[in-house]
């Protein structure tokens, strides 16, 4: 009898401890320092104190040190960065800058005991509204770093004809031993295929959305003009829309077996996707003893969606369920896609039930 009870209650703890351990990255810069303070190596944390801001980034993996556990929350590299979105509701989205952000917050905590976030976080942003500035401008003009940007792909065979100024037969075979991969790769960073430029506008509009895929049509268009074939443009282009169309089915089959894994009548964990109801809510999160449980009790296959009812939280105010702050509508004046113009918020108590993306839950396998 002691036995079975036993079982019984392994059968329920372990799981939860195992939920817990699954949370390994921070949701703000707070949250940051503070897992910093304890998992941060001592002599480390003496190199950041003396080194000067600009060369921080030098100290952490991949960028010259051998500590990664801050690349890992800015690289996604665990289930659920919340860091990431975080620094991106900033206005913040390079991972590298993202990286520099939180050393430079947690020097100053190890110096001061506190770290000011608007006065760290502002640099970041300004430099972020000048590349966004610049990015309009990008998608109009001729030349990009001092490089001409062709309009067009009859453009590009003329500016190809300047760059190899080899004769036909030269260039054909140059093509034909693989020597385009790496001039495709030179294509696609200095003729903006990757950043965007007015040639990957062009493309673009054609339905080609991948850089890698407009380099291909360029060189095989190219090696077709220089033998005086027809291009076959919109073979090509349907050829791309093709493979993009059937990798687009598998990634729709591979969401179908995941959601499938969720059963009526399973007990799933809430991954608070919209952030906290209170402070001690976030504080019992981060020391893993947070966890809000629910019951699925109806299903959507349409729309990969979760009925839950709540079962557990850690808060008397239950959980954010609906945050529409990172949300997009439709502007039927505008025929865009705009923030909402009212911030709404949906908090959900146990007992209550709600509709959800199935990814907003986990569950034990």
């Amino acid at each position: 009898m002691k036995n079975g009870l036993l079982i019984i209650i392994l059968s329920v703890l372990l799981p939860l401890a195992n939920y817990g351990q699954k949370k390994t990255a921070p949701k703000n810069l707070k949250t940051a320092v503070k897992l910093l303070s304890k998992d941060c190596p001592n002599d480390l944390q003496e190199k950041i104190k003396v080194t000067n801001n600009d060369s921080l980034i030098f100290l952490i993996r991949p960028w010259g040190g051998d500590y990664n556990k801050i690349s890992n929350w800015t690289n996604d590299s665990v289930p659920s960065p919340k860091i990431v979105k975080y620094f991106n509701n900033k206005g913040i989205n390079i991972p590298k800058e993202q990286e520099i952000a939180i050393l430079i917050a947690f020097k100053s905590y190890l110096l001061n005991g506190k770290f000011d976030e608007k006065a760290i976080l502002l640099p970041f942003q300004i430099k972020e509204k000048k590349r966004k500035a610049e990015e309009l401008i990008k998608y109009t003009a001729d030349t990009l770093n001092s490089v001409y940007i062709p309009k067009n792909l009859e453009d590009s065979f003329l500016e190809l004809n300047k760059i190899w100024k080899d004769s036909t037969s030269i260039k054909l075979e140059k093509l034909k031993k693989g020597m385009h991969f790496g001039f495709g790769m030179w294509l696609r960073n200095n003729w903006g295929l990757w950043g965007g430029s007015r040639f990957s506008n062009y493309f673009n509009d054609l339905g080609i959305y991948h850089a890698d895929d407009m380099s291909g049509i360029i060189l095989t268009s190219y090696a077709r003009y220089l033998r005086k074939e027809d291009i076959k443009l919109e073979e090509q282009v349907e050829f791309s829309k093709n493979y993009w169309k059937e990798a687009k089915e598998k990634n729709e089959a591979l969401e179908k077996e995941k959601f499938e894994k969720y059963k009526i009548g399973e007990i799933v964990f809430f991954k608070y996707p919209n952030g906290y109801i209170s402070n001690e809510q976030e504080i019992k999160y981060d020391e893993d003893i947070c966890i809000a449980k629910g019951q699925i009790i109806e299903k959507n296959e349409k729309y990969y969606s979760v009925k839950i009812q709540l079962l557990e939280s850690c808060d008397k105010k239950g959980i954010i369920a609906y945050d529409n702050i990172n949300s997009l509508v439709y502007n039927k004046n505008t025929e865009e896609y705009e923030k909402p113009k009212k911030r709404k918020i949906e908090k959900m108590k146990i007992g209550q039930v709600f509709w959800f993306n199935y990814s907003n839950w986990e569950i034990n396998e």
